[in-house]
Parts: structure tokens; sequence; C-alpha cells
């Protein structure tokens, strides 16, 4: 389940890149706020206008890329986005300072230290036994633009694992 969540973490970072301004900047109506954890397929393609990926994900709006188990249940979500630096919220926090923070901090810790709430871009809802619970990747950006994303166990309600990206 560890190789799969991998995989559908850098398959989402890789194709939430690649959308344009098709991509919805309507502050006013958050679609991936709007889509809970508990949502079913069935009850999301009625309500919103969606399309099939040729990787069997489903993109709501041209704004939020879900996938299901097979009962239907919501696995995971993400925002759909042409460049994480465009809708991050700025951290006060300088690039030389990024790599002293580590694994094991929790949201707050890591939201004290940037100075701003992080943007939720992802959210996985695993079921395997394993590796149940529920996972959230956040996004933030320096002045210099350089984009920190990092996922949260929200079981344990710590850091997992970060990546500091430059975005030119």
């Amino acid at each position: 389940m560890r190789k799969f969540l991998c995989i559908l973490l850098a398959y989402l970072s890789v194709f939430c890149i690649a959308f344009s301004e098709e991509t919805a900047q309507d502050a006013s109506v958050d679609l991936y706020e709007q889509i809970e954890m508990s949502a079913v397929k069935d009850e999301l393609d009625q309500a919103f206008e969606c399309v099939q990926t040729e990787d069997g994900y489903i993109l709501y709006e041209n704004e939020v890329l879900c996938a299901f188990y097979e009962s239907g249940r919501l696995m995971a979500k993400a925002r759909a986005f042409e460049n994480a630096a465009d809708i991050a919220p700025v951290a006060g926090v300088p690039l030389e300072k990024l790599s002293s923070y580590k694994q094991g901090m929790t949201i707050e810790e890591v939201t004290d230290a940037f100075g701003a709430e992080g943007l939720e871009i992802m959210k996985i809802n695993l079921a395997d036994e394993d590796d149940a619970g529920v996972r959230r990747v956040l996004v933030w950006k320096t002045e210099a633009n350089v984009v920190v994303q990092a996922l949260f166990e929200l079981d344990d309600n710590e850091w997992v694992l970060f990546a500091i990206a430059e975005v030119k």
C-alpha cells in the first residue's frame, strides 16, 4: 500500500501540473473543500461534471482529481493546478532554513515555523490494514518561489515526509 501511495502522490504531482487556465480560480466556490472524504463516486458523478482520465482517475469540474475504491468510496482527492506556486501561501521561512525541518513535526509546529497555514492540495483515506489512516499533503512557497510540500499522517498528526522544489 505504501508503494501505491507513493505512485499516487507522484502521479498526482505530475498530473496536476499539466492543467491550464481552465482550472477554476473562483475562491468563493472551493470544490475541493465541498467534496467530503465520505463521498461516493455515484453521488459525485451526479453532482458535478466529470471526466475519466486515461489512468482511471476522475476529474471533477476541471478542479479536483479523485481516486475511488472498487466499492465507489472516495480514496483520495487532489486539487488540479498548473503551478503549485500560484496557489500556495507564502511561508515566512528562508530557503536555507527549510532543511532544518524534520519528520515527526506536527501540522501545528510546521504552521508556526512557516508563519502561515499550508494549503491542502491532497487528502488520502487508506483502508488497508497495514497503512490505514488519513494523509494530507499541504503546500507552501517561500518568497523566492520555492515550493514546499509536506505529507502528514492525521492519525499521528505528524509530518511524514516533505519535498522542496524550485519553481521557475
